[in-house]
């Protein structure tokens, strides 16, 4: 039997532009000059796990790009020059004159953490799809090519609730001649659905927006392990945002700005 492409279903399209637009709208860049563009820095850190900011070599103005490693490594293993690119721009700068925005400490894209989640979400969410048919379908009936027919227009009357059913005088030989068999398809839903919110909560704390399992679930857990789970949530998501920080720290420093760079707050949430 063929595999499914997951990546190709409506279940894992969904989740990935949903995620994709959470992770895009998460940090906050203010004091930026004017001649940078958030939005494009953003979906860069998105996309490649890196970016940079550069004065432009033919008005000085500080603008965000697209950025790759150009020529030899300096004594630390870190590039002593860099490729700063976009559309209808390609400029080489060395170390003095780029400040590099990394996504997090090993430069991941965050596309790459999405696509992960999204297709193990989207494989639960299509089991589901195909359990729930099964509870449709929970049993098969075996009968003569000749009374099929017959049963199945049968079958229909039962299915629409019909309140009597009428049969010619041989209906009985017919009722006695066929076998139904049970597939046995027992009820998951439930089990793969809350297996489906476990990854989605894992994945949004990941991205840095805490989530609150249920008290029940809580209550589960002895003490060591939800202090790990927090833990692990919180150095996996401060991590983005102390790397864009750190940039900031540098683009101030070689630019005499005041950038800051901070988790978006939602009112009402």
């Amino acid at each position: 039997m063929k595999k499914i492409n997951v990546r190709k279903t409506d279940s894992f399209l969904h989740y990935y532009s949903q995620f994709k637009m959470i992770a895009e709208s998460i940090y906050e860049w203010e004091n930026l000059p004017d001649s940078c563009n958030q939005k494009f820095l953003e979906k860069t850190l998105f996309y490649d796990g890196k970016a940079c900011f550069v004065k432009h070599p033919l008005n000085d103005s500080i603008i965000n790009l697209k950025c790759t490693p150009q020529g030899q490594i300096n004594i630390y293993d870190e590039p002593i020059a860099w490729r700063a690119y976009s559309y209808n721009f390609n400029e080489v700068y060395d170390e003095e004159n780029i400040v590099i925005v990394h996504n997090n400490p090993i430069e991941k894209s965050t596309e790459s953490i999405i696509i992960f989640y999204c297709e193990k979400i989207a494989e639960i969410e299509e089991t589901i799809n195909i359990n729930l048919a099964c509870q449709k379908t929970p049993f098969i009936i075996l009968c003569d090519e000749k009374q099929r027919l017959t049963l199945k227009n049968l079958y229909e009357q039962y299915q629409g609730n019909a309140p009597v059913i009428y049969g010619n005088k041989n209906l009985t030989e017919i009722l006695e001649n066929f076998k139904v068999v049970s597939t046995n398809a027992p009820y998951l839903a439930d089990k793969l659905y809350e297996q489906k919110i476990k990854y989605i909560n894992e994945l949004l704390n990941i991205l840095g927006i805490e989530t609150n399992p249920s008290e029940q679930k809580k209550e589960r857990l002895i003490t060591d392990e939800v202090n790990a789970n927090n833990e692990f949530s919180f150095f996996s998501n401060e991590m983005f945002l102390i790397y864009r920080q750190k940039a900031t720290n540098e683009l101030n420093k070689k630019y005499g700005l005041n950038v800051v760079v901070k988790k978006r707050e939602f009112e009402g949430v």
